[in-house]
């Protein structure tokens, strides 16, 4: 195979974000460019709460932030939003290991190496040669097919400056509720009192698995009718956005959780993500440290 010149990372979350960053640093010379369906960077959530005795971090300006940090490391970077991949394809001439992808809104490039960081089942959507690659190994399908996520809604409450809350808490994790998991006062935790006050609510993942077909404006007024209950000294809000995460953790890793697998080598396909290691930033590290072991060492 002729030296990697171009890479193309899919999915702008912590796994893709720190492999570009690390690519750089290994890679000064290769071009990186970063492809994320979503308007923005990305964000993962925690598995459950700390013990008391650990060191714990917060980001004053939100998990998107370490993101946005990651892919300025990476710098030069080619990223862009809205772009959602739907086919990759072995590049048609016989004497170039490189694949071509396209997105939805029809944009096409050629890479000598891809990388996808995104939810597994999202993986077996994708058109192109990716079903050819994966029937030619029915034992690898098996196990990607064996990945399993959990799901949940979330709810981020908004009230103007000055408003005081009363509640004796910053961040409580409920035992035993019907629907509600996590409550935070999201202001409070990023310790800034400039903003107003929020209140970012996560739903339980039984019940975001079994409301999961439903609409974030569906469930929204159902979680905050929940929350009343619960919470009803809180004064009415300013504005309610709901949420809904379909593949919110990786509930059963790939077998072994290797960090990341190999679809393609020659042209190079990898496969990474907290699915191929556990749902939490240290697994997101562990796959983009094997992902770009898996480039450097092809």
């Amino acid at each position: 195979m002729a030296a990697v010149s171009r890479v193309l990372i899919v999915g702008a979350g912590i796994s893709g974000a720190l492999t570009a960053a690390l690519l750089r640093k290994e890679l000064s010379h290769v071009h990186i460019s970063v492809w994320e369906k979503a308007r923005g960077a990305g964000l993962i959530e925690g598995e459950s709460p700390a013990g008391h005795s650990l060191q714990n971090f917060v980001c004053p300006k939100g998990f998107s932030a370490l993101v946005k940090h990651f892919l300025s490391s990476a710098a030069p970077v080619d990223v862009k939003f809205e772009s959602r991949v739907v086919s990759i394809t072995k590049h048609p001439a016989t004497t170039t290991d490189q694949l071509v992808v396209s997105t939805e809104s029809g944009h096409q490039d050629t890479f000598d190496a891809v990388i996808l960081t995104v939810p597994v089942p999202q993986l077996f959507l994708l058109e192109g040669d990716i079903p050819k690659m994966l029937d030619s190994n029915k034992t690898l399908k098996e196990q990607l097919e064996s990945v399993s996520y959990s799901s949940r809604f979330c709810l981020g409450i908004y009230y103007p400056p000055g408003t005081t809350l009363n509640l004796p808490w910053t961040a409580k994790y409920i035992d035993g509720h019907p629907c509600l998991r996590y409550i935070c006062v999201d202001t409070q935790k990023r310790a800034d009192p400039q903003s107003g006050q929020s209140v970012v609510v996560h739903s339980s993942v039984p019940w975001g698995v079994e409301h999961v077909e439903e609409s974030k404006d569906d469930v929204k007024p159902i979680m905050l009718d929940y929350v009343r209950g619960l919470l009803p000294n809180l004064p009415d809000p300013e504005f309610v956005k709901g949420h809904k995460w379909r593949y919110s953790q990786a509930r059963t890793p790939f077998p072994g959780s290797p960090g990341c697998v190999q679809l393609s080598k020659d042209p190079s396909l990898l496969v990474g993500g907290d699915g191929f290691s556990y749902s939490k930033f240290e697994g997101c590290i562990d796959s983009a440290n094997a992902l770009v072991a898996a480039v450097l060492h092809h």
